[in-house]
């Protein structure tokens, strides 16, 4: 799973926010940190899943058909 590949600071955020549906202030709250550091973790984890997930997504269709001809 690509979530088990972030940081663990970022990965924490994203399950309490995303899995258990808390409130970012109430996930900066159970960490005991500024809710402007969980917004950042957040943004960063998330930039890091896509990029993730855009690596391993297959080509298109354009870029196979361009490398066989």
């Amino acid at each position: 799973r690509v979530i088990s590949r972030l940081p663990i600071d970022q990965r924490t955020v994203m399950v309490l926010h995303f899995y258990l549906d808390l409130p970012l202030t109430d996930a900066a709250n159970v960490l005991d940190i500024p809710v402007g550091t969980a917004k950042s973790r957040l943004h960063r984890g998330l930039e890091a899943l896509r990029a993730a997930l855009a690596a391993e997504a297959p080509a298109p269709i354009s870029r196979i058909r361009e490398r066989s001809a």
